[in-house]
C-alpha cells in the first residue's frame, strides 16, 4: 500500500509518498498560491499511489486538492476529530477548531519520545508551539494547548512591509546585537529578539505544567531557531509527514 501524503501549509504545500507507514525521502513542494488542477498533476507526474492523506490549514486549497485527487484515490483529511488518534486531544476544549498541522506534529513528536513530557515548536508563517503531557495512568498522552506566534519571516515582512525604508532582510544569525547598519539592527531585533519571545514562551509553559519539557522543532526556520535555543532536542524536518502517515492509518 502506497500512500501520498500532502502537507498543505500557508506558505508551502509538500507531497511525499510513503511505503508501508514510511516516508520516502523524495519531497515535492508547491508553492501554495500556485495550487491548480494542472499543477498538481503535473507534480505527480510518474507517482503511484493508493490512499491519500491531507493535512491542510489552508481550506480552499483543501477543496481542490481533494476534488482533483479523488478521482485517483481516496482522500482522507486529518483533523483531531479522527478516531483511535494516539494521542488524547479531548483535554483540549477547542479540539474542533485545532489546525491539522499541529494535530499530526504533537502526533509524531509523542510517537519519537514517548513517556516525555513534550513541547513540539513548528516554525513557519506562523510559530506554533504545542504541550502534550504523559498520561498519569499511563494511557494516552495528553495534548493541552499551546502558543501561536509570528513566524519569523513574517516578523521581519512585517517590519519591512510597514515602514517606508526599512528593507527586506535575510533571516540569519547577526554578527552583532548592536546592529553596525539598518539590516545588523533589524536581525538583531528580529532573530536575537525571537530568541526572547521562546525563551519566555517555553519557560512560561513548564512552570504552569510544573515539568520540564523535551522541545521538538520542524519548520523552515527550524535550523535557525536551533543555532538561537539549545534547549532544542530534535530538529525533524519530516516530523509533519511522519503524524500524517501515524494519523492516517
Amino acid at each position: 500500500m502506497t500512500m501520498l501524503l500532502i502537507d498543505n501549509s500557508n506558505g508551502r504545500t509538500k507531497f511525499a509518498l510513503a511505503e508501508e507507514g514510511v516516508p520516502a525521502p523524495e519531497v515535492r513542494v508547491l508553492p501554495t498560491a500556485e495550487l491548480a488542477e494542472a499543477s498538481v498533476s503535473a507534480l505527480l507526474q510518474g507517482w503511484r499511489f493508493n490512499r491519500v492523506a491531507l493535512c491542510s490549514v489552508v481550506p480552499h486549497a483543501a477543496e481542490l486538492l481533494t476534488r482533483c485527487l479523488s478521482l485517483k484515490a481516496p482522500v482522507q483529511r486529518i483533523s483531531a476529530a479522527l478516531a483511535d488518534l494516539p494521542v488524547d486531544f479531548a483535554p483540549y476544549p477547542a479540539s474542533a477548531t485545532l489546525g491539522a498541522d499541529r494535530v499530526v506534529n504533537v502526533v509524531a513528536a509523542a510517537a519519537l519520545f514517548p513517556g516525555k513530557p513534550l513541547m513540539v515548536l513548528d516554525a513557519g508563517t506562523a510559530t506554533t508551539l504545542d504541550v502534550v503531557l504523559p498520561s498519569a495512568a499511563g494511557g494516552r498522552p495528553r495534548y493541552i494547548g499551546g502558543s501561536i506566534a509570528p513566524g519569523l519571516g513574517t516578523l521581519a515582512s512585517a517590519l519591512h512591509c510597514a515602514t517606508a525604508q526599512l528593507p527586506s532582510i535575510p533571516l540569519s544569525l547577526p554578527e552583532h546585537a548592536v546592529g553596525r547598519n539598518t539590516t545588523e539592527a533589524m536581525q538583531s531585533g528580529c532573530v536575537l529578539g525571537y530568541r526572547g519571545l521562546l525563551r519566555e514562551l517555553i519557560a512560561s509553559a513548564e512552570a504552569e505544567c510544573g515539568v520540564p519539557m523535551t522541545l521538538v522543532a520542524t519548520g523552515g526556520d527550524a535550523p535557525l531557531l536551533a543555532q538561537l535555543l539549545p534547549e532544542i532536542t530534535c530538529v525533524d524536518p519530516l516530523l509533519t509527514l511522519r503524524g500524517i502517515v501515524l494519523c492516517a492509518s
